[in-house]
């Protein structure tokens, strides 16, 4: 997921931490008022996140789903890479996995 929003960033990166539905929170591009992460709950659990990023001074731009490339498809479905996504499946770049 990404979320872009005008102010409240620390606020949004706090709330997302606490939440059991987000995990890998990178906020690399902070300055553009980005933050993205990793998100396994459902529809209810998304319209509560959004409520609570509102209610906790976040001013939302958007909020999106954010693809995974063809090659992170690949990989989450054949267990060949890392267990956690990188920023590949966010639109960064995808860091190599280190050697065992």
């Amino acid at each position: 997921m990404e979320l872009k929003a005008l102010s409240g960033l620390p606020a949004a990166e706090g709330a997302l931490s606490k939440d059991n539905h987000c995990s890998n929170i990178d906020a690399s591009e902070r300055s553009a008022g980005v933050v993205r992460f990793r998100f396994s709950g459902d529809d209810e659990a998304i319209a509560a996140l959004v409520g609570k990023l509102a209610s906790g001074g976040v001013r939302i731009v958007t909020i999106r789903e954010v693809p995974l490339s063809l090659e992170d498809a690949y990989m989450a479905i054949s267990g060949t890479g890392s267990e956690l996504p990188g920023p590949a499946e966010t639109g960064g770049e995808r860091q190599k996995d280190k050697p065992v």
